[in-house]
């Protein structure tokens, strides 16, 4: 959700690590260990040595690390977001900084690098720290930076889930769950019970990261761990093989729309060996899930509406949550709007706001009553969308492709391939030398621009190496090579790397998608009196124009948009 809020409202995020994170908690009991072997002390072999600090492997150090950064926090004017108790905001007339924590991995958040370096240093000056700079890779979630703002992507750990389990020789499928395939439970003895747990544990991770669509799959996976059958294996083979065909998937975070919306659906016993409905939600923020859900209910419903509003309840409770979470971050908008629950269940949108019971509710009164009080108080609304629209509907069931792709899409989880990662990037660095220009008489923005050009460079050459992209052809990979290590060895030439880059792009027309994708950023006027710059941006426009009827460009800011269009049609001889 935090990096999702970062998109929103255009804010840096750098990371840091702790090292030995576990040895800076203070002991709180009297324990006392061993002496270590190589250490004991001549004479006083008998002896027991207090520790005075926390240690790896007691069951304390955690807690105590925690409540050591937990002070350190409040020391410095920073709060405990009450619903989440590793998120640290600073919330002053100048600085507003957030801080996640996740064991020994941060991320600091603000809009301002200085006060970024800022809290870096109160870090640094407690505890050994590494600074990492821009966020790359975060608790195996790879963060990349897009035109339109930021993607979470976990390609690379896939990609390692796959290799690891080669041997169970699943193919290719294009969804997660068989539409006509039902699982049951295991009567005989069990198959391969801990690599079947072992297996399902990489899934979970994958899941909870970044993968929502195969959410009902490996809930419904996991009714059976305690006792899974061929049947199973094969239902777990299917989604190893949808996670092969969807590898480069990723979930996209774009600057609109800045809203807390939530999608519910509810499906009820489809099967004869079912005795409880299926329950999915799931909540958006600027286009992209931030949280979602699939799970077994914990009662029996008599119908189809039973089931919807105990799902319902179960998405109000979220989104009360959320929204909790939310008031304490400085950047959103107060008071807090209401959070609109999509539900594709008329009956039930009616029902939620009625005061009207009867026989066949009394059962269900109470979340009636809690749901209609987050109503009433203005937390949450409700509206009626189509079951087409509704992205929540493969958290419950399984879904043909064509439902697979469409509700994929509404949670912005798509494709994220070199075509479409190569131009923002590059784009970034044409950027950074566009804007040296402005201030090359000024040595603490040339440096922080170099800083920037670097990072940029760094993400190029990491999704190169570790995603390994199907380039158009060789030429392609040659250019984007020149252009990151033209940018890593910068030695305040700027309009020389300019002209290398116009001969390159000149030189390589299969450059076309990152040519087109540019035009936007260098279309401005401003640019710079130098005659290399002027030159480079009348050869993108031009290329441009050679490519408008053949090549669309890929979908990039509004701004760019609006100044392509305010060029004239192009008709080819």
């Amino acid at each position: 959700m935090l990096i999702a809020l970062a998109t929103v409202y255009d804010l840096q995020i750098h990371q840091m690590d702790v090292k030995t994170a576990f040895l800076n908690g203070d002991l709180e009991e009297e324990i006392y260990m061993e002496q270590p072997e190589s250490f004991v002390v001549p004479g006083k072999e008998n002896k027991m040595c207090k520790l005075v600090k926390s240690l790896y492997g007691l069951k304390q150090a955690p807690k105590q690390w925690h409540e050591k950064f937990d002070q350190t926090m409040l020391a410095n004017g920073f709060k405990i977001n009450e619903c989440d108790k590793c998120v640290y905001i600073k919330d002053t007339q100048n600085h507003q900084v957030i801080v996640c924590l996740y064991a020994d991995d941060m991320l600091v958040i603000n809009r301002d690098i200085c006060d970024i370096n800022a809290t870096k240093r109160i870090f640094e000056s407690k505890f050994d720290m590494k600074d990492l700079g821009v966020a790359d890779v975060i608790l195996g979630i790879r963060i990349h930076r897009t035109p339109q703002g930021l993607a979470l992507l976990q390609s690379h750990y896939i990609e390692k889930v796959l290799d690891k389990f080669k041997d169970m020789q699943f193919g290719i499928a294009k969804t997660p769950l068989d539409v006509n395939f039902a699982l049951r439970k295991n009567e005989g003895e069990s198959d391969s019970q801990l690599e079947y747990a072992r297996v399902l544990g990489c899934l979970m991770y994958i899941m909870n990261s970044t993968r929502s669509d195969i959410a009902c799959a490996i809930s419904k996976l996991s009714w059976y761990t305690s006792n899974p059958n061929k049947t199973h294996w094969m239902a777990m083979k299917r989604v190893l093989g949808y996670l092969k065909y969807t590898q480069n998937y990723a979930l996209h975070y774009n600057k609109y729309p800045a809203v807390l919306e939530g999608y519910s659906d509810a499906n009820w016993i489809t099967g004869s060996n079912e005795v409880k409905s299926t329950s999915g939600y799931v909540f958006t923020i600027g286009g992209g899930a931030v949280s979602w859900k699939s799970s077994k209910q914990t009662c029996i419903t008599r119908s189809t509406i039973e089931s919807e509003f105990i799902t319902l309840d179960k998405a109000d409770e979220e989104a009360e949550w959320l929204r909790n979470f939310l008031e304490d971050i400085p950047y959103w908008p107060k008071p807090m709007a209401p959070v609109c629950i999509h539900c594709d269940s008329q009956a039930v949108t009616g029902r939620a706001g009625s005061m009207m019971y009867n026989s066949k509710s009394l059962h269900i009164r109470r979340r009636h009553n809690t749901v209609k009080k987050l109503l009433s108080s203005g937390i949450i609304t409700t509206d009626y969308v189509k079951s087409k629209d509704n992205v929540s509907d493969p958290l419950t069931k399984g879904l043909s492709r064509k439902g697979v792709e469409r509700t994929s899409k509404g949670m912005s989880l798509r494709p994220r391939t070199s075509q479409h990662c190569v131009p923002g990037m590059v784009g970034g660095m044409l950027l950074h030398c566009k804007s040296l220009r402005r201030f090359e008489h000024n040595d603490g923005w040339i440096k922080a621009l170099l800083e920037e050009a670097e990072n940029e460079r760094m993400h190029l050459m990491t999704f190169m190496e570790v995603s390994k992209p199907k380039w158009a052809d060789e030429a392609h990979h040659r250019y984007v090579n020149h252009f990151a290590s033209v940018v890593g060895l910068w030695h305040f030439g700027w309009s020389s790397i300019l002209l290398q880059v116009t001969e390159k792009v000149m030189a390589n027309k299969d450059t076309k998608l990152v040519v087109t994708n540019q035009i936007g950023s260098l279309g401005n006027e401003n640019v710079g009196s130098n005659e290399e710059i002027q030159k480079l941006r009348q050869q993108m426009i031009e290329m441009h124009r050679a490519w408008a009827n053949g090549f669309p460009p890929p979908p990039f800011p509004d701004d760019n948009l609006e100044y392509l269009s305010s060029l004239p049609p192009v008709s080819h001889a």
